[in-house]
């Protein structure tokens, strides 16, 4: 990601909010509302790209981590301490979240606390959630609620686009780089 990556999506955003007619004193929800599907994505992939690009950094450093820690353990020339030096990570698609909430909090919460939080509590903070997310679903009525009848057709656009594209197809690759390369070190072991 680039300086000017930054600039631009802040750029795109800064031009859509609060711009047009009968939106000059809207909220962000309200423009969700009141903006074409395209527009509004924009919107909410601003407001949602600092977690994209904290994703992208986190990998990055738990590569490094990864790495400094293998490198470590090769040029010792006392024998490896007994400690702890695994690093559990979940990847979850933002899918499963929204077709099966009551799911993936679970699967999210077994992850978390494996067995020092008990199952009845994971079941009952499930269904908090899935009801949690099944009331904004019903009450909100933006495309981000992903009801939107063209979602593929949106993530094409998202991937083409001028603004987005090109640091949305970098953090996928180094995803996926990164995945390929754990997939690999699994295989050695």
């Amino acid at each position: 990601m680039t300086r000017q990556d930054f600039d631009n999506i802040a750029n795109d955003c800064n031009s859509l909010f609060q711009t047009k007619a009968g939106l000059v004193n809207a909220t962000y929800y309200e423009h969700l509302r009141a903006l074409d599907p395209t527009e509004g994505l924009h919107m909410a992939t601003t407001d949602k790209f600092s977690h994209f690009a904290l994703m992208a950094n986190d990998l990055i450093m738990f590569d490094r981590v990864r790495q400094l820690e293998r490198d470590r353990s090769a040029s010792a020339s006392e024998p490896p301490r007994q400690r702890h030096t695994e690093l559990d990570l979940i990847t979850m698609p933002m899918e499963d979240w929204i077709d099966h909430p009551y799911e993936s909090m679970y699967k999210f919460l077994v992850f978390l606390f494996h067995d020092h939080m008990p199952h009845k509590k994971k079941k009952a903070l499930s269904e908090r959630y899935e009801h949690a997310f099944a009331k904004k679903s019903r009450e909100s009525n933006h495309f981000t609620t992903a009801k939107s009848a063209d979602t593929a057709g949106l993530i094409g656009y998202l991937r083409k686009d001028e603004v987005f594209g090109g640091p949305l197809a970098r953090i996928e690759s180094l995803l996926e780089e990164i995945l390929r390369r754990e997939s690999f070190l699994a295989e050695v072991a």
